[in-house]
C-alpha cells in the first residue's frame, strides 16, 4: 500500500504542467514577437502614407511649374515684320513690357501690365507675362489662341496678345488671362511661390552677354514695369513649396526647408508634408535684345 501511494504520487509529479518561470519567459516571447509584427504593421502603414503624399506633391509641382515655365518661357515673343540693319535685330509686331513681378500680390489685376503695381510685402510673389499669342505657340480652337484659363483671346490691331498674371492665394496657383474678369485655379497645394529674375548687364545700352550676370527680386529691380531692369530680365528661377493634401506624418513638422531657408509652420499639430521645387527658365526670345 505504501509502495502504491508512492507510485501515484511520482507520476503525478512527472505529469505537472509548465513552471512559472516557464510561463513567463514564453509570455515574454510572445509579446516580443506581437510587438515586432505591429512595428511593422506600423511601419509599413506610415511608409505606404509618405510615399503617397510624396507622389501627390511630386505631381502637383510637376504641374505647377509646367504651367509657370510654359507661360515665363514665351516672354518677349513678337511676330518678326522686319529687320533693322542698324541694329542687327528683327522688328517685333509686339515689342512692349513682357515681364513684370511683384515680392506680394498685385494690388489691381485687372490692369495692363504696364500699369500694374505692387502690394506691401507678403507670403508669395506674384509675375505676369506678356507676349504675342499665335496658332503655333498656343492651344487654339479654330485657331484663336487660348489664354492660361482656355479663354478665346480677342484680336487687338491683328495681333492676338495673350497676357497672364500668375499668383498663389489660399493653397493654390492661379491665374489670371486677358479673357477673364477674375483668377482661377490651376494647381491645388501650393503654399508658397519666390521669384528671382536673372538680368544682364548693359554696356552703352547694350547687354554685355547672353546670360544673366546675377539674380534679383522684384523689389530690387524696380516697382515700374517697363523700366531698364525689367527690360535686362533675360532668365526667370521659380521655386513653389507644394503641401500634401493630407496628413501623412507622425508628428508635427515644426519647421520644412522652404525656397529662402527653414519655415515655420503656423498650425500646430499640422502633419502634411511640404516640399520646395525649384526651376530656371531661359527666355530666348530676349537674350541680347533691346526692347
Amino acid at each position: 500500500m505504501i509502495q502504491y501511494t508512492k507510485h501515484r504520487l511520482h507520476g503525478a509529479r512527472a505529469q505537472g504542467g509548465f513552471s512559472l518561470i516557464e510561463l513567463m519567459i514564453s509570455l515574454v516571447i510572445g509579446l516580443v514577437v506581437v510587438g515586432a509584427v505591429f512595428a511593422a504593421y506600423l511601419s509599413t502603414g506610415t511608409s505606404g502614407r509618405n510615399g503617397r503624399a510624396l507622389s501627390q506633391v511630386t505631381e502637383d509641382a510637376s504641374i505647377a511649374l509646367n504651367v509657370l515655365r510654359t507661360g515665363v518661357a514665351m516672354v518677349g515673343y513678337g511676330a518678326p515684320q522686319d529687320f533693322d540693319k542698324t541694329t542687327g535685330r528683327f522688328v517685333k509686331q509686339y515689342a512692349g513690357v513682357g515681364i513684370f513681378g511683384c515680392d506680394s500680390a498685385f494690388s489691381d489685376l485687372g490692369k495692363p501690365i504696364d500699369q500694374l503695381t505692387c502690394n506691401a510685402k507678403g507670403d508669395a510673389d506674384s509675375v505676369a507675362v506678356a507676349y504675342q499669342a499665335d496658332q503655333w505657340n498656343s492651344v487654339t480652337s479654330s485657331n484663336v489662341p487660348l489664354d492660361c484659363l482656355g479663354g478665346a483671346l480677342t484680336a487687338v490691331s491683328g495681333m492676338y496678345l495673350n497676357y497672364s498674371r500668375y499668383y498663389v492665394q489660399d493653397g493654390q496657383l492661379l491665374c489670371r488671362g486677358p479673357a477673364n474678369d477674375a483668377g482661377q485655379a490651376l494647381v491645388d497645394n501650393v503654399v508658397d511661390l519666390q521669384i528671382r529674375y536673372g538680368v544682364a548687364n548693359r554696356v552703352n545700352g547694350t547687354p554685355d552677354s547672353y546670360g544673366a550676370a546675377y539674380y534679383a527680386t522684384a523689389d530690387e529691380i524696380g516697382a515700374v514695369p517697363n523700366s531698364a531692369g525689367w527690360t535686362n530680365v533675360v532668365a526667370v528661377r521659380i521655386c513653389v513649396v507644394v503641401r500634401s493634401a493630407e496628413n501623412a506624418l507622425n508628428e508635427s513638422v515644426g519647421t520644412y526647408q522652404g525656397c529662402s531657408g527653414p519655415v515655420e509652420v503656423k498650425d500646430d499639430g499640422d502633419l502634411r508634408m511640404y516640399r520646395a521645387f525649384t526651376t530656371t527658365v531661359v527666355l530666348q526670345n530676349r537674350l541680347g535684345a533691346v526692347l
